[in-house]
């Protein structure tokens, strides 16, 4: 007869190990991803060095980056970081703190495919690819309220619940309107030549504008112009450009590009 001391010692000691080796086996595992997605890095990183845009394309769709992020990076090379870092990207965030980037008075310039957010869902793509709408919204909102809380992470999932993503399309105008005052903010549409555009940014009013395929899309997209001095030069936030935004841009260059605008105040 066994002795119960014994056994319950000797199954105690076999789960035990059973543990250490299922711990084992997952943290190898681990090892062996962690190893093979750094060699996938380096293998692009390598082919990126040859300054091939076709062969680094061919070598992300071998490695099985989607077609939209391969798109990203040969429309918009600024984005090769966020691209690139996709296999390493973090689950989908919880939260997002963007306290720190908000000064009093500034409109914050946020950026789409910003590694905080940027491989977030919105739609049908990720935030990186098709959220200039709710970026832009953001940064207008948290620059007039000077809150974080709607930050482009929150207001992509708003507009999504509210149904202002349209597939295959993206943002609808709505966001612009309806959903900005859900965010708290008078929302009014701008006549399209350029003293009105001005008179709004002069008043401190930001403006964000929906943008024809020219020098800031292919496709469409939204920008923030953020302030305008008397010559008629317009700062503005491109949330896919950080070099663009740190440009000033004259007015008469930006109108024939706009489809339609939006000047805001806090409620």
């Amino acid at each position: 007869m066994i002795n119960s001391n014994a056994y319950i010692m000797q199954r105690g000691s076999t789960m035990r190990r059973s543990r250490r080796r299922k711990l084992t086996s997952r943290r190898g595992k681990k090892r062996a991803l962690m190893r093979i997605m750094l060699a996938m890095l380096a293998l692009v990183l390598a082919v990126t060095a040859l300054g091939s845009r076709h062969i680094l394309a061919l070598t992300l769709e071998l490695l099985g980056y989607p077609d939209s992020l391969i798109e990203k990076l040969e429309n918009y090379p600024e984005a090769r970081g966020y691209v690139l870092a996709y296999p390493f990207r973090a689950g989908e965030p919880d939260e997002v703190d963007v306290s720190a980037d908000i000064t009093p008075g500034e409109i914050p310039l946020f950026i789409q495919w910003d590694a905080r957010w940027g491989y977030a869902r919105y739609g049908s793509d990720m935030m990186g690819i098709n959220a200039c709408g709710p970026t832009s919204l953001s940064m207008v909102c948290c620059g007039l309220t000077g809150q974080a809380k709607w930050n482009p992470l929150e207001v992509s999932r708003m507009a999504e619940r509210s149904g202002y993503y349209v597939p295959g399309t993206g943002s609808s105008w709505a966001l612009m309107e309806d959903g900005a005052r859900q965010l708290g903010l008078d929302s009014w549409r701008v006549a399209l030549n350029s003293e009105a555009v001005l008179d709004e940014l002069r008043a401190g009013h930001p403006v964000i504008c929906s943008m024809r395929p020219g020098d800031f899309t292919y496709a469409g997209h939204f920008i923030v112009l953020t302030s305008a001095d008397a010559q008629g030069n317009v700062n503005i936030n491109d949330p896919n450009s950080p070099s663009k935004s740190a440009q000033t841009w004259h007015i008469e260059r930006i109108m024939p590009q706009i489809k339609m605008a939006w000047a805001y105040a806090e409620r």
